[in-house]
């Protein structure tokens, strides 16, 4: 019965650790009246951590600051995570896009990011940070390990805006968070392992050998280690693997992350899922990549070949007047008497051409010679 009673109490505990993130993250974007900036930088917040009625000395809390604030409420991604695929943080209506929100920025967040601020649990159980820059934080808190009573204390990560609204939507610096109650797991040690699914079908040929996968222990990276065809692209640990500076076992929280050059065809997908192994809790880490074809760049249209002009015929060429036209001396032909290459003088290419002999002329030049003598010879006689 009393255990009955007790475990119901650690179910109470979790549902008020759910209710109070919840209120904590409703960020008042509409609230009355502006947000006093002289406050930037000096911006403070406290944390309260307890479980039932224990105070939880000794819990380590890292605070991200992951937007900037404006004097209307209205938030800013920072410039390390404005590639983030996230929904627009100020026209959030509920929990669950809030959650989403966290899901997508937290392995970025832990693995890219250095904490703004850092703070330890004092035996009030109080997380207390000053000087900090007007935002919308991201509050990790690491696991806690109580060897006594064989708990492990967990506080899910949330997120706060510092300054804040109080019950009047009024602007209010510093923060109070009087209540973040853990919730004990006794799971403690886990198994955790890291197994790679290729969703490439037909393109089996384009997977690299090997791949790389940091480890990060409450967001620090402890470890790298390479998966390929050799170990079934499968990896395993426990928290038992790993011990503080003094040697002793604590609980952790882990994330992992896939080194892919920004070059790949492959995307990746992290799923996070659990198990009850043969002695403990498997938290599995599923890597799943998926190969996209490379997008082939359109081709230009060739140019279109100019059509040829048509060649007029020769008989429609016309006669190009600035050409004088060229004449040729005929070929004479080979007899006696023939003239060949006539000088270029007056009448030397016009001399007459009477025939084919020219052993006729003497005679008919004689016979001239007689008609004119017996002409002259005539028209004396007729006169005297």
């Amino acid at each position: 019965m009393i255990k009955c009673l007790r475990n119901l109490n650690r179910i109470l505990m979790a549902a008020a650790v759910v209710i109070f993130a919840a209120a904590s993250i409703s960020l008042p974007v509409e609230a009355r009246g502006l947000i006093d900036m002289n406050w930037q930088d000096k911006g403070e917040m406290t944390l309260v951590y307890k479980f039932d009625d224990k105070l939880l000395q000794g819990m380590e809390v890292d605070a991200y600051l992951v937007a900037d604030i404006n004097e209307n409420g209205e938030f800013t991604l920072i410039d390390e995570l404005k590639d983030q695929p996230v929904t627009d943080i100020n026209r959030i209506t509920d929990q669950s896009q809030w959650d989403d929100v966290i899901d997508t920025i937290e392995p970025y967040v832990y693995s890219h990011m250095t904490p703004a601020a850092h703070s330890v649990a004092d035996a009030s159980g109080e997380a207390h940070f000053e000087n900090l820059h007007l935002g919308l934080y991201m509050i990790r808190t690491a696991a806690l390990y109580d060897a006594e009573e064989a708990c492990t204390y967990v506080v899910d990560t949330f997120l706060i805006s510092v300054p804040t609204t109080d019950e009047n939507d009024t602007w209010v610096n510093p923060v109070y968070a009087p209540i973040l109650r853990a919730k004990c797991s006794q799971e403690y040690p886990k198994t955790y392992e890291i197994r790679k699914v290729w969703k490439d079908s037909g393109n089996e040929d384009k997977r690299p050998v090997s791949i790389s996968v940091d480890l990060y222990r409450d967001g620090e990276n402890v470890q790298t280690v390479e998966l390929s065809a050799s170990n079934s692209w499968f990896y395993t640990w426990s928290d038992l693997d790993y011990t503080d500076e003094s040697g002793n076992t604590s609980a952790h929280s882990w994330t992992i992350k896939e080194n892919i050059s920004s070059d790949s065809n492959y995307t990746v997908n992290t799923i996070e899922s659990s198990y009850n192994g043969e002695s403990s809790k498997v938290i599995l880490f599923t890597l799943e990549n998926t190969y996209n074809e490379p997008e082939i760049p359109d081709t230009p249209d060739e140019p279109e070949t100019p059509d040829t002009p048509d060649t007029p015929d020769e008989s429609e060429t016309p006669e190009n007047p600035d050409t004088p036209d060229t004449q040729t001396l005929p070929d004479l032909p080979e007899v006696l008497g023939a003239f060949r290459n006539l000088p270029a003088v007056l009448g030397a290419r016009r001399l007459p051409q009477t025939g084919q002999l020219w052993w006729p002329l003497p005679i008919l030049i004689i016979a001239g010679v007689l008609f004119i003598v017996k002409g002259i010879m005539k028209n004396r006689k007729n006169a005297g």
